[in-house]
């Protein structure tokens, strides 16, 4: 897994490159009045950073025998492609649904389906990250989410 997690920092981290390239040459601006490029630019910033990260840990640790599984080969490719699903039924919902139902469905079957949580703290993680992520997003940035059935 050692070479496959090298070539993944490698691959992330010409993305991020790219994308902070592409981020520099349109408007940046500030953060209180954020041009079209910043949250490219700022996305390339931690996704280079994250792959940069991956790449010096995994070059400063030798290559252990009995190496776990790849998320993306084997019994972890399963988990992978129902989140995926999962993303892509949430983004079809948003809309119609409105931002804090889909994302509290989206973190209850999260926290239940996909880390088998108990009934509480799979309604109480949903309730509480879909209201901070509300808050975050609406009140704090001004980002104007859709509504669905709350009109």
């Amino acid at each position: 897994m050692r070479s496959k997690d090298i070539i993944a920092s490698l691959f992330w981290l010409l993305v991020g490159a790219g994308l902070i390239f592409e981020g520099y040459h349109e408007e940046l601006g500030t953060l209180q009045e954020p041009g079209s490029g910043f949250v490219i630019f700022w996305m390339g910033i931690a996704m280079a950073g994250l792959a940069l990260l991956l790449l010096v840990m995994t070059l400063s640790k030798p290559a252990p025998a009995g190496e776990p599984a790849s998320p993306w080969f084997g019994p972890g490719l399963r988990k992978v492609l129902v989140i995926t699903v999962a993303l892509l039924l949430y983004a079809y919902a948003l809309i119609p649904l409105g931002f804090l139902l889909t994302t509290f469905l989206l973190m209850f079957f999260l926290f239940k389906g996909i880390n088998f949580q108990g009934w509480l703290v799979s309604v109480s993680g949903a309730v509480m990250s879909s209201l901070a992520f509300y808050l975050v997003f609406n009140h704090w940035l001004s980002v104007q989410l859709p509504e669905g059935i709350f009109k």
